[in-house]
């Protein structure tokens, strides 16, 4: 009986232990922008194993990464992430204004590929995009034993591929600029590199590279309306492990298997007790 009870023991262990790598991981996004300020589109969140680069400052962009800071499109860096034997997701289906918070479920090893990647374009721009292109930020394997991390995508990126024009943005709508882009890859080519704009503070506003303040972020962009300048939203990103129902209900169900045999043995064993006490 001793053995069987720590087998029952031994399989429950085991089984949730498997569920802490074999995880339900939850990502969440809020835009923590200022009220009226940027949107970002659909968020693309990969997940890999420390080699795949989506993107170098000082270097054209790739076919994904124009699609995305372009027009918002994250099929092109799905393939890319397919391709290289990584998977990938969106968190969300539409723009997401300030205030805004989406969260994904996604089943993943985290034994594995617990690299997270994320990228988002800037509503409305031609071609501004947050992002963290280090293959090694925001390494989650810490989550196989449990608990929530949490961190800011505040980095704006140029990726240099269409030229800031808000005769052609994408998102005017959302902010109520004239113009806008007709549809995909409609702009002027730019055939620049990916540079660094700056990253966003917490009240919106922007530092360049160098840590200066940037007082009108879309100086620069052709045909600007007067007085535009609405604060950058950088996104608040959560990841979570999240057990997954079916390894939960096995171990339950082992446990329940263990505790029902238990009472049987020991019902069986009542009345064999009396038996004895009447004969003595």
């Amino acid at each position: 009986m001793l053995r069987l009870r720590f087998a029952f023991l031994a399989l429950f262990v085991f089984t949730m232990s498997m569920n802490l790598h074999a995880a339900v991981v939850r990502i969440t996004v809020e835009n923590i922008g200022p009220v009226g300020g940027t949107y970002n589109t659909p968020v693309f969140v990969g997940f890999h194993n420390g080699s795949f680069d989506l993107f170098n400052a000082g270097s054209a962009a790739s076919v994904g990464v124009e699609r995305m800071a372009e027009d918002g499109n994250n099929s092109p860096l799905a393939a890319d992430f397919a391709a290289a034997g990584f998977a990938g997701t969106t968190v969300g289906g539409a723009p997401i204004a300030p205030g805004q918070k989406l969260s994904t479920d996604f089943s993943l090893d985290l034994a594995g590929s617990t690299r997270l990647l994320l990228a988002t374009m800037v509503l409305p721009t031609n071609d501004w995009f947050l992002s963290n292109g280090n293959p090694d930020a925001f390494d989650i394997s810490s989550l196989a034993s449990g608990g929530t991390i949490t961190f800011d995508l505040n980095r704006v990126y140029d990726a240099g591929t269409e030229v800031n024009d808000f005769n052609f943005s994408a998102g005017n709508g959302l902010l109520g600029v004239p113009g806008g882009q007709p549809g995909p890859n409609t702009g002027t080519d730019e055939n620049g590199l990916i540079q660094l704009v700056g990253t966003i503070q917490a009240d919106g506003s922007l530092l360049d590279p160098m840590g200066a303040a940037i007082a009108t972020p879309f100086a620069g962009f052709a045909n600007a309306p007067g007085g535009f300048n609405p604060g950058l939203s950088a996104l608040r990103v959560s990841v979570t492990a999240v057990p997954e129902p079916s390894s939960m209900a096995a171990g339950c169900f082992l446990l329940g298997a263990w505790g029902v045999r238990r009472y049987k043995r020991r019902a069986a064993a009542k009345p064999q007790v009396a038996a004895e006490a009447t004969m003595a």
